[in-house]
């Protein structure tokens, strides 16, 4: 079963990626032409104006994003760090790199989760963390798919959900502290991120973001006992 969960997540990715490419290499129409030829002069006159919402792009036009994370390993339950609530940090830290490309409007799994989800991305992304059995590295793949909570002149906030598959280096501190989860415990295992975005409408490009890193063995699916780690901290993101 675990088995044909991971080949399911990994089709998925797959497919989600050669429909947004097959997408982009869609030539698209001059919209600034179309504008001149068929628009009428207050139309024209709106389109160049400048503060206008056809010359302002918001978050969901700039399709590319990088981010940096910095966390810190925590013994909290995803409940409670949802609720800010009973929060105890360790000293191990990680640190992130992630890039994130936003699918077409037009993507299939937009279209068919439209009604649920604002938008979805593709994220890679890579971890380091200084656990106590040294240095790890990680390789997490996952979609991303973000709801918006409130959208004002001022402030933009919005929830996003990821899951995908994790792969590390080595098994970290955190996933081994029992006996039985040093046994069952392995390297690859289920990814779930949650993040809380907040931006200026003014400045769609810049996100500040509280983040939640976790990586599980799904109660039993990817591997025996119920294995896990997680991590919470601040992340920027830049889109483009």
């Amino acid at each position: 079963m675990r088995y044909a969960l991971i080949i399911w997540q990994s089709v998925f990715l797959l497919l989600s990626l050669s429909q947004a490419n097959a997408l982009a290499a869609t030539p698209k129409p001059n919209s600034k032409s179309h504008v001149e030829v068929t628009g009428s002069k207050p139309a024209l006159e709106q389109a160049q104006a400048p503060g206008s919402e056809i010359t302002v792009k918001s978050a969901r036009d700039l399709t590319w994003g990088a981010m940096f994370y910095y966390g810190w390993q925590t013994s909290t339950t995803m409940i409670h760090l949802a609720q800010l609530k009973d929060i105890h940090l360790a000293r191990a830290h990680e640190w992130s790199l992630a890039l994130s490309y936003q699918l077409d409007k037009d993507n299939w799994l937009r279209r068919l989760l439209r009604c649920l989800i604002s938008t979805i991305e593709v994220v890679g992304n890579v971890t380091y963390q200084d656990d106590p059995k040294g240095n790890i590295f990680e390789l997490n793949p996952y979609l991303l798919g973000r709801i918006d909570l409130i959208t004002t002149r001022w402030i933009r906030i919005s929830f996003a959900f990821g899951e995908g598959i994790s792969y590390a280096s080595k098994v970290p501190y955190w996933e081994v502290r029992s006996v039985d989860n040093a046994k069952n415990s392995r390297r690859f295992l289920n990814y779930l991120t949650y993040e809380l975005v907040i931006s200026i409408p003014k400045h769609p490009q810049w996100e500040i973001i509280y983040r939640v890193h976790h990586r599980s063995g799904v109660f039993g699916l990817y591997c025996p006992g119920r294995t896990s780690s997680t991590a919470m901290g601040v992340a920027i993101r830049y889109r483009f």
